[in-house]
């Protein structure tokens, strides 16, 4: 019986969620202001504010999971750095449970 990863380490499970919706709002409103005519620049820093939030939860995996939360979170302050570490904490998390399965079976 395998748990879900959000049971397993949900702060890296909120972490991509965020992440998930910050670039989903963020093309959204782009899109809206850019039909009516108006600059996108504002609704970038506020993308890169809201990124801190998501630095946060990736900080908070990444101790869960016994790496460098500092690292972590000083990399994640800039949506690609959020990205990068986000996909490798997740699959971190991924191999360390197939292991954990593989010497169960």
């Amino acid at each position: 019986m395998s748990t879900s990863s959000s049971a397993k380490e949900p702060s890296l499970s909120i972490a991509g969620r965020l992440l998930l919706g910050e670039f989903v709002v963020y093309d959204a409103l782009s899109m809206l202001l850019a039909s009516r005519g108006l600059s996108a620049d504002y609704v970038f820093v506020g993308l890169l504010a809201f990124n801190l939030v998501v630095a946060v939860f990736i900080a908070k995996a990444a101790r869960a999971l016994g790496k460098r939360a500092f690292l972590y979170g000083l990399i994640s302050r800039l949506p690609p750095g959020a990205l990068f570490a986000f996909f490798r904490l997740w699959s971190h998390q991924l191999w360390s449970r197939l292991d954990q399965d593989s010497r169960i079976s």
